[in-house]
């Protein structure tokens, strides 16, 4: 008789998100896992995570609607030896699950997808950090060492989104210097009164009032293209604004972020990371945050691949500069860092460390 197969225990991985941007930097990493199968991988969303994941077909429980108890419920019902997040501001999914996990003595592993509000993405966790943070680059690591954070917790891998950028070389070899101009709206109105310490000395209705009177002396007849941010709520904020200078306007909801990246010829905004995305893929960029009261975090103005602007007499000088300008190479070495660095693979080497424990 032929002996059974022995069942083998595959240890298992439960990732959560709750923003987009979150759910961008997990999603690269649960689908490798998945096509190697040595894991069992399981997912939960909350919010424009849930949605993102429901969009794009990735298998994901929307745990948006639970409650304390019923989180906790689901956590035990999957069992993980590693609780994997993408971090949030306030009470987010991935606090709650960091709080049941540390309870029941799991480990867990969190990956910080843009270059700010640090603390506040770990500030509700009283019974500890994660047991590994993982991070852009060394400017992160420096930077949270200087706010508190013990360096023992913290991995530099990049961020596994990153690895899916459309590339400069890709729109270099198309000729694609684009056709029309976009401004990727973020709702900062919204979300920071003035009185949060998380303001950051402007909002974006006052942002597209400077540009919108910008663009209207230069007498740019091009197409503007405005994307909202998936958490705006009032999409027509713009509107007064959009009549009183005449310009030609297109609201678009239904084109993707990389597609209106790649379409653009100049794209412009405040210190949204979709700027740092099209920085990557090699286009002119402008980020205007005026009268800024924090630390700029948009990096790629710091490594000069976008053009930060900071007052308003400096900005249409600086549009009429950038949409002169061709498109042409762009610091090769300082793109592939972030886009060719497999941030992918170097966060699967800290999971399989932090297991092996």
């Amino acid at each position: 008789m032929k002996r059974a197969k022995a069942r083998i225990h595959k240890l298992k991985i439960l990732f959560a998100a709750q923003d987009i941007g979150g759910f961008q930097a997990i999603a690269p990493v649960m689908a490798r896992l998945r096509k190697r199968g040595a894991y069992e991988v399981f997912c939960c969303a909350a919010s424009e995570a849930a949605a993102r994941a429901k969009r794009t077909g990735i298998a994901c429980k929307n745990c948006g609607g639970l409650g304390e108890a019923r989180l906790r419920d689901f956590f035990t019902d999957v069992s993980p030896d590693l609780l994997c997040v993408s971090t949030s501001f306030g009470n987010s999914l991935d606090k709650k699950l960091m709080r049941i996990a540390k309870a029941k003595k799991v480990l867990s592993l969190a990956i910080i997808d843009f270059w700010s509000h640090y603390r506040d993405r770990f500030d509700s966790l009283p019974d500890g950090l994660p047991d590994k943070i993982c991070v852009m680059d060394g400017t992160v690591k420096k930077e949270m060492i200087i706010a508190g954070f013990p360096a023992r917790v913290i991995e530099v891998t990049g961020n596994p989104f990153f690895d899916t950028f459309r590339t400069q070389k890709r729109n270099l070899k198309k000729g694609n210097a684009g056709h029309y101009i976009v401004f990727f709206e973020q709702p900062f109105s919204e979300l920071f009164p003035q009185d949060d310490h998380r303001f950051f000395g402007f909002d974006e209705i006052e942002v597209w009032q400077d540009i919108a009177a910008a663009l209207s002396r230069l007498e740019i007849k091009d197409i503007i293209k405005i994307k909202f941010h998936p958490r705006s709520r009032k999409i027509n904020k713009f509107d007064e604004i959009n009549r009183r200078h005449k310009l030609n306007v297109e609201i678009d909801e239904r084109t993707s972020v990389e597609d209106l990246i790649e379409g653009s010829k100049l794209a412009m905004g405040m210190n949204s990371a979709v700027l740092f995305q099209a920085a990557m893929a090699g286009k002119k960029v402008l980020s205007y945050q005026p009268n800024l009261q924090q630390d700029d975090p948009l990096v790629s103005n710091k490594l000069g691949l976008s053009l930060g602007i900071y007052r308003k007499d400096e900005l249409e000088k600086a549009i009429k500069s950038l949409l002169k300008k061709g498109i042409g190479l762009k610091n090769k070495k300082k793109i592939d860092y972030y886009v060719n660095n497999d941030a992918t693979g170097k966060v699967l080497k800290i999971i399989n460390k932090v297991l092996q424990k």
